[in-house]
């Protein structure tokens, strides 16, 4: 069976945040689990030829596995090519289903960041500041939209015409007030929390411009990139939502290389246990402050795959057990 992105069009961001959250039940649960990924990245033609596989099982009903393939340079910004498609298998039916990933990719990327964000606050979130006007950004923009009684959101990127173009896209996507600021200094002030996705190979963000806000979202996860300095990564507790993602991520890489990883405050438990994301789904302890960092789990394409395909198939009583 292939679900094409025309397809994944007619789903919405509440789907997405529905069957992200369901994901992070059966995470908490020990239900699913994510495989380790495969990356690997080789110069060509002046871009970095990037590829990743990230699988995961929900044993006895689904196996999924995602592949990335893109052509980029992190240290411009510029993508040239991407190519995702996601590859689940029904085991319980022996059905093989392939589905565009572009869009799935993105909605769920949005979904997980505002989600993460929900379970760790303790604090009322009224404003956010968004840095990035990409694919994600718009994402996580129509997420908190939805799950925060949002009075404005504060946005920013680069360059202009971006930034202009992240604001017609979005005025009738939300309901906050949209602001856009020229640079990351002029959006910060004020807000609640901030989210970030940009491709970046040099830190954009550092304490002496992040100051007294509780809360930071970072959609990670390439070893590519680093988003946030060191000393931001010292300044707060950190929540993963995958340890061994986030050691082979950029800004930790880094940590580990020029041997500051002693510094990094990992959110633990009273036994010195790492708190990864999934333990703040159901709990009641909550965080004053928080760095999320996030390297996006192969369970959520898993459940978002697996949705898609239940609705689309018409099955009744589907292990993900959703209506729509």
């Amino acid at each position: 069976m292939l679900i094409t992105e025309s397809i994944v069009n007619d789903f919405s961001m509440d789907d997405f945040i529905w069957g992200c959250h369901r994901a992070n039940q059966l995470l908490e649960s020990e239900v699913v689990s994510n495989l380790p990924r495969k990356e690997r990245v080789e110069e060509c033609g002046g871009l970095d030829r990037f590829r990743l596989e990230m699988c995961s099982m929900w044993p006895g009903l689904y196996k999924a596995c995602k592949i990335i393939d893109e052509r980029s340079d992190v240290t411009t910004g510029r993508l040239s090519k991407r190519i995702a498609h996601i590859d689940l298998y029904d085991i319980k039916n022996d059905v093989s289903i392939k589905l565009d990933a572009g869009n799935v990719t993105d909605m769920r990327t949005g979904a997980a960041g505002a989600l993460a964000l929900n379970y760790v606050k303790k604090h009322s979130i009224r404003t956010i500041a968004i840095i990035g006007t990409g694919r994600i950004a718009r994402n996580l923009a129509m997420a908190c939209d939805i799950l925060f009684e949002l009075d404005h959101i504060s946005f920013t990127s680069r360059k202009k015409e971006n930034r202009q173009a992240f604001l017609r896209a979005m005025k009738s996507k939300v309901n906050a007030t949209l602001k856009m600021f020229p640079t990351i200094e002029d959006c910060l002030p004020g807000v609640d929390a901030v989210l970030m996705a940009v491709p970046t190979a040099s830190p954009i963000i550092n304490s002496s411009i992040f100051d007294s806000i509780p809360y930071l979202v970072v959609i990670g996860g390439d070893s590519r990139t680093r988003q946030v300095s060191q000393e931001l990564m010292e300044k707060y507790p950190i929540v993963v939502d995958d340890i061994m993602q986030a050691k082979n991520s950029g800004e930790f890489i880094w940590a580990y290389d020029n041997r500051f990883d002693d510094l990094l405050r990992f959110a633990k438990n009273t036994s010195g246990e790492v708190l990864t994301l999934d333990k703040y789904v159901q709990s009641s302890s909550k965080m004053e402050h928080a760095l999320i960092y996030l390297t996006g789990m192969s369970v959520h394409d898993l459940c978002s795959a697996a949705m898609i395909y239940e609705k689309i198939a018409r099955i009744e009583g589907g292990p993900m057990g959703y209506v729509r």
